[in-house]
């Protein structure tokens, strides 16, 4: 999901809550990391910062005013490694023409790239730059093959 520890947490309650608690799950413990008072009804983010990565789980409880409560739990993986990649070109290397497509290798596998493209960010000389027009497709493994 991420490669920090720190994240929003998004819901929609149906209704106004008196107390939103969101926690952490972990092996069976549970530690409140946020509380809110008098949140209205309709989309919701809030952001968090959990203890620690890796297998874990967020918990959101909405309570209401009379006493009633309502309680959400999603599991989630929180990589503490975040994921880079680097172009598969030769050091110095110098194109004469515009290259149809350059190979891209990730740091690790990427277990879902259906929403990749949204997530790249290029950066020449430590400056990002647009993504308009790039295409990546997955070939095998740890690579893609990219072009604008």
């Amino acid at each position: 999901m991420s490669s920090s520890q720190t994240f929003d947490v998004l819901f929609t309650l149906s209704a106004p809550a008196a107390q939103i608690t969101i926690s952490q799950v972990m092996a069976g413990l549970e530690q409140v990391v946020h509380t809110s008072q008098n949140v209205g009804a309709g989309p919701v983010s809030i952001p968090v910062t959990f203890a620690a990565g890796g297998n874990t789980g967020v918990r959101v409880v909405a309570s209401a005013s009379n006493g009633g409560f309502t309680a959400a739990e999603r599991s989630l993986f929180l990589d503490q490694v975040p994921l880079t990649a680097q172009w598969q070109l030769a050091d110095g290397q110098i194109f004469l023409a515009h290259p149809d497509t350059v190979e891209l290798e990730f740091s690790d596998l990427l277990l879902d790239d259906s929403d990749l493209l949204a997530a790249v960010q290029l950066l020449y000389n430590g400056l990002p730059i647009s993504t308009s027009g790039l295409s990546i497709v997955p070939m095998a493994d740890r690579a893609m093959h990219c072009w604008v």
